[in-house]
This record gives structure tokens, sequence and C-alpha cells, in this order.
């Protein structure tokens, strides 16, 4: 109520109320009812006057702009000086008001002057704050709005170069405690803002040599917090990531890559490799918040991958093909990881999106020997559905490479039609292969014909309308159906 009357009297009709509202703390410091409602009472006026969440009329945007800028010019030295205050009596005794207080000030931070907060006094103040485990995350919160604040490039880079937030990040102990996971996230969405901001002010010829150390300082804490182990840390670091391949897309038009650059994009892959992986928490059976999460998390990955596929093929088939190399010499693979020979045949499968037609091809003889080796290790018959699902994607999407190759009559068409595909235990194993053998036998007509009666007799009491269909849906019998015409 005191807000909506603020809103129509101030300030022609009460241009004191914040004089007012400031004596009153000033008077009471230490009763802590009036400043939680000082408190309150600003962040009810970010909601009404700042706040572009609650649509207003013309009429009224005029208005707020109106009082936001009266406010500028009389009111917000006072109102930070108090906000100050405020978080060096209370910090200690009571944690619930600091909060409140930090929250204030994140939410003007975007329309105010900066230097009034960031000052030797108020900066200094933020961090000792943040050693302390109930306001760290709101110091954090407050730190990224001043990196966030509109400003021009030069301004930005001068201001982050002021906050020291390299070494200020470096000091925050890397872990996987649940206590210290909210406050890694805020610090992973605060590093990837400083390498978006420094990515952004490195391709202009006029920024270029004073963002590239903040650069390089953003690279380095780029890799700490996307290799977290907890996907939350490391998802927020994901858009800088992607920027910075897009940028040695454009470096690589003119110049030769550095060791530097070479190293990252190792870095990368393994990194990609390491943080593809399933845990033992995930649910194959039953898709949750947690499960649905990591599959789009996975996805965000396979699209860094991707791009560093078509940005430097030669390091990533061989990055791949090392990866093969070690999963071949495990003398038996179902004793092995199986969430790490997914990651690998992951990769291989993947690896294809990324790859123009033309080395695809010059690159068949590699993909061609690994899929008949994997053939002979019987990978399509691995205790764990991902591993055999997998492994017969990757047949999907090299198959125009396996024409001809006497693997492909001999043993991926049998295993495509036995207990390890369409009659295969779980229901997504046989409605994956009823699809792919579908498309096989489109794209690779002439590989099928020879073998048709063959084919026709392993899967007619599949191909029916009735209910014996061995476990098949409808669209998995009618995808066999399709597959023989």
């Amino acid at each position: 109520v005191l807000v909506l009357l603020f809103k129509v009297e101030f300030p022609h009709n009460w241009p004191t109320f914040f004089d007012d509202l400031l004596a009153m703390v000033k008077n009471n410091t230490t009763n802590a009812l009036i400043v939680d409602m000082f408190l309150r009472v600003m962040r009810t006026i970010d909601q009404e006057i700042v706040s572009r969440e609650i649509p207003k009329t013309k009429q009224e945007v005029e208005l707020c702009t109106s009082i936001k800028d009266f406010m500028r010019d009389k009111c917000l030295v006072k109102i930070v000086s108090t906000w100050y205050n405020i978080l060096l009596q209370y910090h200690l005794v009571s944690p619930d008001l600091a909060q409140l207080t930090l929250e204030n000030i994140k939410l003007f931070i975007g329309w105010i002057d900066i230097n009034l907060v960031v000052n030797e006094p108020m900066l200094t103040l933020f961090f000792k704050l943040l050693s302390f485990d109930n306001l760290r995350e709101h110091v954090m919160d407050c730190l990224y709005e001043i990196v966030n604040k509109g400003m021009n490039l030069k301004d930005k880079l001068a201001l982050m170069k002021t906050l020291q937030l390299k070494q200020l990040i470096d000091a925050i102990p890397i872990n996987n405690d649940e206590n210290n996971l909210d406050f890694l996230i805020k610090t992973s969405k605060l590093v990837n803002l400083m390498g978006v901001t420094t990515l952004e002010a490195y391709q202009i010829a006029e920024h270029k040599i004073d963002s590239a150390r903040a650069l390089s300082d953003s690279l380095e804490l780029l890799f700490k917090y996307i290799n977290h182990p907890d996907d939350d840390v490391s998802s927020p670091t994901l858009p800088f990531a992607t920027l910075y391949i897009q940028l040695l897309k454009k470096i690589q038009k003119e110049e030769a890559f550095s060791e530097q650059h070479m190293t990252h994009l190792q870095l990368f892959l393994q990194i990609i490799a390491h943080k593809l992986a399933y845990d033992d928490n995930f649910n194959f059976e039953k898709m949750d918040e947690y499960e649905e999460d990591f599959i789009v998390y996975r996805k965000e990955l396979d699209n860094l991958f991707k791009s560093i596929t078509q940005l430097h093929p030669g390091l990533v088939g061989t990055f791949v093909q090392g990866s093969i190399a070690s999963l071949l010499q495990i003398p038996n693979l179902d004793q092995a990881d199986s969430y790490q020979i997914e990651v690998t045949l992951h990769l291989l499968w993947k690896m294809g999106e990324g790859l123009q037609e033309a080395l695809l091809q010059q690159n068949k003889d590699f993909f061609v020997n690994t899929i008949v080796i994997l053939t002979q290790k019987n990978i399509a018959s691995h205790h764990h559905r991902m591993v055999t699902g997998t492994y017969f994607d990757i047949v999907n999407r090299y198959s125009r490479l396996l024409s001809g190759s006497e693997v492909l009559k001999s043993s991926i068409i049998v295993s495509l039609l036995d207990q390890r595909g369409i009659r295969n235990s779980h229901p997504a194993i046989r409605a994956k292969c009823c699809d792919i053998f579908m498309r096989l036998a489109k794209s690779l007509k002439q590989e099928f014909i020879p073998m048709l009666a063959t084919i026709v007799a392993s899967i007619k009491d599949l191909v029916t309308f009735g209910e014996n269909r061995s476990g098949l849906s409808l669209e998995d019998s009618l995808n066999l159906f399709e597959g023989l015409e």
C-alpha cells in the first residue's frame, strides 16, 4: 500500500519520501523490524517501478521512468549508503536482513550509477561476505549483475579488471560438496558471462589487445567449471564454450591454429567424453526430472562435439580412433564399464553428424573396419541395452559405407533379425531395430535381395496384424512390412 501511494505521490506531492523513510531507518538502526520494512519497501518499489515482468501501459512507463530519473538525481546515493551500513551492522547478527539487503542491491544494479556499488568500501565488504556460507550466493548474484550491466565494452573490460574476478573465483574451492553446489552454479554462470563478454570484445579490433588477457583468464576458469562432476555446475558454461568454438572457426579462415588452440580442443574432447557418461543414478526405465535434464545436457554436449568435428575433423578422428583402440583392447567387454563403452560408441556415432560426405568417403576404411571389428566382438549382444542400441545406431549411420561388405550379409543383417535386434527382450531395442531394418532394406536393396528368402522366413511370424507379434508393436510390424516391399 505504501509503495502504491509512493507511485502516485512521488516526487511532486511527496518529494521527501525517501528522506522520511531513510530517517526512520537511521533513527532506529537497532530495530530489525524497521530495517526489514525498509528493505521490503525497496524490493516492492523495484517490482512496481523497475521490473519489466509486470505489464505497463505507455503512460505508466513514462511515470516510472520519471520516478527513476528523480531517484537517480536525488535519492540513490543515500539509499546505497544505507544498504552498505545495514550490511555492516547485520551480516553477523541477522543474516536474513543481510540477504534481503543484497537482494535489494542486485535488483537495483541494472539501472543505477555503477560507481555507487563498484567502489572500494562496497567491494571490500562484498569480498568479505563471500566467506559467509549463508550470504555468498547473494553476493555472487550482485557480482553477476555488475558484470551484466549495460555499458560499452571498453568500460566493461575495465570494470572486470577492477573486480579481479579471476583471482576471486580461483580462491573458491571446487568440490562436489552438496552444501556448496548452489554457490558453484552461480559462480559458473558468472564464469560464462565473463567469457561471453570477453569473446565479444576480443572480436572487435580496438578491444582485442585489452581483452586478450581477460579471455585467457576466462578460458582457464571455463575448463575448471565445465568439467565439474555435477552437471548443474557444468552446464551454465556451455554457451561460452560454444561461442569460443565459433571464434576458432573464424580464426581458422585466416591463420593456422596455435599450440594453445589445439590444447583447448583436446581438452574439450576429453571433457565431453568424460561428461557424456551415464551414472548409476540414471534410471533407463523411468524417465524423471533427473533423467530428462541429463538428456538435455547430453544433447548440448553432442552439439559442442559436432562443432569441434566440423572445425577439426582430423583431431576428432584421432581422438575417436584412440578411444576405439582402447575399447578393443578389453578382453571381455561384458565385464567392462558399460557406460564407458557406450560413450566410445556414442562418439563414433555422433562423429558422422559433423563430417561432410567427402570426408566420410575418404575415411570409409576406418568406419567399415571399426564396424566389422565391433560386429565380430558381438557388441550387439552386450547386456546393457544402451550399448546394444548405440551399436545399431552406428550401423544405421554408416550403412551406405557398408555396401559390398561381407560382414553386412553374414553378421549385421542377422543380428538385426535375431534376439539381439528385432527379437530383443527390450521393447526400445526391438523398435529401433525394426526401424533400422526398414531403412537399410530401402537404402541397401541390392544387398538384401539375395537374402530375401532367409529374411522372410525369419520375420514372417512378426509381420502380422494379429496379437502374436512376439512383443512387437503395430508400428514395429509395419516397419518390417515396409522393409519387405
